[in-house]
């Protein structure tokens, strides 16, 4: 298991606060907070979640929202996240950079509903993406499907920009409307064959 060391307080040099903390578990560096506890997260004060600009998680992301962390614009996952629970980061309206590393297995129901992801490169140990996961991401134009994923939920990427799917021969199970009112979408690709949309 990682352990994540805190380093020296540096002086505010910006007119946004530098947040630096440590708890039992959990340390915040420089605006960034380093999770292996996911419970003591809810202790933080509403200033540290309104500064907070990154979050690493190094445990599994629990059914809760991350929607008080208004100026959250980038989250990474380390090898020991297995999953992203329900709602997650739904309505995170500054998100714009996800990295998901391997390890993650499932990411729950409206977990990133209606932020700004731009691109998402999703791991090759991913089999699950749930229902409405990436619905309403209207900045969202890219995603690299990897051999792996076995099962793509209902409206899972409805209403994004997407220009191009190309999806896994591993994947059995395509539910409804996953790909629906995706009006920027050119080109489609399953099993091998493919489908050029005008």
């Amino acid at each position: 298991m990682k352990l994540f060391k805190l380093k020296k307080l540096k002086s505010n040099i910006d007119e946004k606060s530098s947040i630096n903390r440590t708890t039992q578990k959990n340390s915040i560096i420089d605006n960034v907070l380093y999770v292996e506890d996911i419970d003591e997260v809810s202790f933080l004060s509403n200033e540290e979640k309104i500064n907070i600009e990154k979050i690493v998680f190094n445990t599994n992301v629990k059914d809760m929202n991350f929607i008080e962390f208004v100026n959250l614009c980038e989250v990474e996952t380390t090898e020991n996240v297995k999953s992203i629970g329900k709602n997650a980061f739904s309505g995170c309206k500054s998100l714009t950079s996800v990295k998901l590393n391997d390890g993650l297995v499932i990411i729950g129901e409206s977990a990133f509903k209606g932020t700004r992801i731009q691109s998402l490169i999703l791991p090759s140990t991913l089999k699950t993406i749930d229902m409405k996961a990436f619905m309403y991401c209207d900045a969202l134009s890219r995603v690299q499907f990897n051999d792996g994923l076995t099962m793509i939920d209902s409206m899972a990427f409805y209403k994004t920009v997407l220009k191009k799917v190309v999806l896994p021969k591993s994947l059995q199970v395509v539910r409804n409307l996953t790909f629906a009112l995706c009006k920027e979408l050119e080109y489609f690709e399953l099993n091998g064959e493919h489908t050029v949309l005008s």
